[in-house]
């Protein structure tokens, strides 16, 4: 897949998780982001079992319906993400503002380093796409996604987290922190992508009128310590901001005018 439909893409990908496993004795279950699982035929009488998803993870399932993953270092990763006290800002340069017509958020962004090439805002995650001026093949997504009323910043890291971690063949987590960037609140994730070869950073933060935003921003492993500072800054312009919202025309028939009486006659 081309860098650039894969980064439109990767949010609807990774909030919609759950993951099929499969037990030693070949009976399957369904994992969940929330830590819990569910069997799809009874799984008899037991204290812990293991599981083998497609994504080449294993997992260790407990009769109390709950699952972790059975790597040590894959489990310290989930469950301890670094909080990053340093307080990030947008570049100064970055004067230019994209707006989202879905949700209150936006961003600010330096439009002599980066163009919006595609709006989508009638697309219920992904809305928008820049890239790089100087180097087509540096590209950023903007998108969102509707949240439940007590999900909080942890519960996005929970959902995001476990999308990658359960498919290690596919990408590797090189950073995770909780920061504030702009005076809000955000989940900070910097991956590989071994199927593209290429780093991705990006940040999620939850929005006033409860919905996650991420803007994602990525390039090829060998360009990307060049270009990190600068996709660095792209990312910390993401920001809360009122917007106008979109709303969605539906095509309506225009209805059938009456009839015109002709007039009496004497």
């Amino acid at each position: 897949m081309k860098p650039i439909l894969y980064l439109s893409f990767l949010l609807c990908w990774t909030i919609i998780f759950s993951q099929k496993a499969v037990t030693d004795d070949g009976k399957e279950i369904m994992l969940f982001e929330n830590r819990t699982w569910k069997p799809s035929s009874d799984l008899g009488n037991f204290f812990t079992l293991e599981a083998y998803t497609a994504g080449d993870q294993k997992v260790i399932i407990s009769k109390d319906s709950t699952w972790k993953f059975k790597s040590k270092e894959t489990e310290d990763l989930y469950e301890h993400t670094f909080v990053n006290n340093k307080k990030f800002t947008a570049n100064k340069t970055a004067s230019s503002l994209g707006k989202s017509k879905r949700v209150d958020a936006g961003f600010y962004y330096d439009s002599k380093k980066w163009t919006i090439i595609q709006e989508q805002h009638e697309n219920p995650r992904g809305e928008i796409i820049l890239q790089r001026i100087t180097n087509q093949d540096i590209v950023a997504s903007f998108g969102s996604f509707p949240l439940n009323d007590k999900e909080t910043l942890k519960n996005v890291k929970d959902i995001v987290l476990t999308s990658f971690l359960m498919n290690p063949s596919h990408y590797k987590i090189k950073k995770t922190e909780f920061r504030t960037v702009n005076d809000n609140k955000i989940f900070f994730v910097k991956f590989f992508d071994i199927d593209s070869d290429y780093e991705i950073i990006q940040n999620y933060l939850i929005t006033d009128d409860n919905h996650f935003v991420m803007l994602s921003v990525g390039s090829s492993e060998k360009d990307f310590v060049s270009h990190e500072k600068e996709m660095q800054d792209l990312i910390n312009g993401l920001i809360k901001v009122k917007t106008e919202k979109y709303i969605e025309r539906i095509n309506v028939q225009a209805p059938v005018p009456p009839p015109i009486l002709p007039k009496n006659q004497n």
